[in-house]
């Protein structure tokens, strides 16, 4: 406790230097090792750097809830997307027609891309979606 305050008492000329005379300060105890580790995250002002990350916490709820939107969206165009393409798959296959190379170039880079980021589960689940819908699986 000793180190901390020794630490307060160090930094408040820095303090003082913005602070304004109605603005009241705020003290927590932490390890030296935390204190350490605020004090190498933070570079040259300590205080700065707790108030944007503690004070800025509050901002990202609102960045979280967009985000959230999106994500939503996102999921209905794929749905679209999923199902316009079976539609198009299903005529082809039924005309005889072959998927054209630059289409099927597409396919395949999407596949592989959202076989990189999804987890064998959802992987999994995709799978036995697309066996119910009657087209064969794709497998490596």
């Amino acid at each position: 406790m000793a180190d901390f305050r020794h630490f307060v008492l160090k930094n408040l000329s820095k303090t003082e230097q913005w602070r304004t005379p109605a603005m009241p300060t705020m003290g927590f105890a932490v390890t030296q090792a935390q204190k350490d580790q605020i004090e190498e995250m933070a570079g040259s002002n300590v205080s700065d750097y707790i108030r944007r990350a503690v004070l800025g916490q509050a901002n990202t709820d609102g960045s979280l809830h967009a985000i959230e939107e999106r994500l939503v969206s996102l999921e209905r165009n794929m749905h679209r997307i999923e199902c316009k393409w079976l539609e198009l798959a299903s005529n082809r296959m039924s005309d005889g027609e072959a998927v054209p190379p630059e289409l099927a170039g597409v396919m395949l880079e999407s596949l592989m891309l959202l076989r990189s980021i999804v987890s064998p589960a959802k992987l999994d689940a995709a799978k036995a979606d697309v066996k119910r819908s009657g087209l064969p699986v794709w497998s490596l």
